[in-house]
């Protein structure tokens, strides 16, 4: 784990060099991914730019409101403290996907149509996010004695340095990796039927399902502090339940929608 990167007299944050590094390479992904299944290069550029800025500010109040609000009640100007963490990536989810349908629908643009093109992408960004938060120290996982548990440094954020832990980081990377190239082949697979928008919003709402479904085990492993817990479960998990109930809910609706 090296939470810093050394570069001469600079000491770079591992966490967000990889975060930054991810978003600059949306940049040129996103819209080369929408110009081959026909779509405009610069309408993805701008609904991407929209998706980071409502993502990092949804990450950021959920994180305010539901893990640590007593706290940032007493310290209001370090909700401002951005630098120092402090996100949840499913709240984030759930104001990009609201402001993206708000902006699309006002462009006169079909939503499930983008929610297929950047649903492969979602993951890949998540997956790597996941690799900074495993260099980082953070969103880690509960003791156990696995050949591939992991001990944290003393410098680390984990509450009690060098002891065996669960990889959560790694887990969370794996799984998002796994969703990542099963949209995306499906996604090729399928770039002929795209432009009827007919067949569009399967594979969102096989997203919503595999990364809910993933991020809702993966909790049961973390022992990191995510705020208080509702009935035994976090926000996340909560958030992950309705991810899948949505995604599963939403595919009968589209497949009997297309069957009539």
């Amino acid at each position: 784990m090296a939470p810093v990167v050394h570069l001469w007299i600079l000491q770079l944050p591992t966490y967000f060099l990889i975060i930054s590094f991810v978003c600059c390479l949306g940049v040129f992904i996103l819209p080369w991914w929408a110009e081959r299944f026909g779509q405009s290069e610069a309408l993805a550029s701008k609904l991407y730019l929209l998706i980071l800025v409502s993502g990092f500010l949804g990450g950021r109040l959920f994180h305010i409101l539901f893990e640590d609000w007593s706290y940032y009640v007493q310290h209001p100007l370090e909700m401002l403290y951005v630098w120092q963490g402090g996100f949840v990536f499913l709240g984030g989810v759930a104001l990009a996907l609201l402001a993206s349908w708000y902006w699309l629908k006002k462009q006169g643009e079909d939503f499930l149509q983008w929610a297929d093109l950047f649903a492969p992408w979602m993951s890949f960004g998540y997956a790597f996010g996941r690799v900074g938060c495993f260099f980082n120290g953070c969103c880690y996982g509960k003791e156990c004695h696995l050949p591939w548990a992991v001990k944290f440094p003393a410098h680390m954020f984990v509450i009690e340095p060098f002891v065996s832990r669960h990889p959560t980081q790694i887990y969370a990377f794996l799984g998002a990796i796994f969703t990542f190239l099963m949209l995306a082949i499906w996604s090729v697979k399928r770039k002929e039927k795209w432009e009827a928008f007919k067949n569009t919003g399967f594979i969102f709402f096989a997203w919503l399902m595999l990364s809910g479904f993933f991020r809702f085990v993966i909790e049961f492993y973390r022992d990191d502090d995510r705020g208080p817990l509702y009935y035994g479960f976090s926000i996340s998990s909560m958030l992950s339940v309705l991810m899948v109930g949505c995604g599963f809910w939403l595919w009968i609706w589209r497949r009997n929608a297309l069957s009539s």
